[in-house]
C-alpha cells in the first residue's frame, strides 16, 4: 500500500529522505538498511494514525455543528459499539469536543441540543 504523503510537507520530505537514504545504506550496510526502514515504518504508522485521528475528529466535529448535542452522543455510542478501531482514534482528542458542547458559543451555527 503507498503512503500518499505530499513532498511538500515535512513528514513528506523526511519519508522520501528516508527512503533514499536507505536505498543508499543498503549498498554499505545491511544493518544501516534495516535501521532506516525500520525508522521510515515506524514514521508512517504514525502518520497514518494521526491522519485517521484527524478525520474522525472532523467527522464528529460535523455531525455535532449540523445535527446536535443528541446526533453526536448517538454517533460516538455506535462508534464505539460498532468501530472500536476508530473511536480508539477519537477517544484520546473527545475532550475537544466537551469543551465545545460546553460552551456552545464557539460553534458557528449553534443548534439546540
Amino acid at each position: 500500500m503507498v503512503h500518499m504523503l505530499s513532498i511538500q510537507s515535512v513528514i513528506g520530505k523526511t519519508l522520501y529522505c528516508l527512503k533514499k537514504i536507505s536505498k543508499l545504506a543498503l549498498l554499505n550496510k545491511r544493518s544501516d538498511y534495516e535501521k532506516y526502514t525500520g525508522l521510515y515504518t515506524k514514521l508512517i504508522t504514525h502518520s497514518r494514525k494521526k491522519q485517521e485521528e484527524m478525520v474522525v475528529l472532523l467527522e464528529c466535529f460535523t455531525i455535532l455543528q449540523l445535527h446536535g448535542v443528541e446526533a453526536y452522543k448517538e454517533y460516538v455510542k455506535k462508534l464505539k459499539n460498532e468501530n472500536r478501531t476508530y473511536y480508539n482514534f477519537f477517544s484520546p482528542l473527545k475532550f475537544l469536543l466537551d469543551i465545545i458542547i460546553k460552551d456552545r458559543s464557539i460553534l458557528p451555527c449553534s443548534r439546540p441540543s
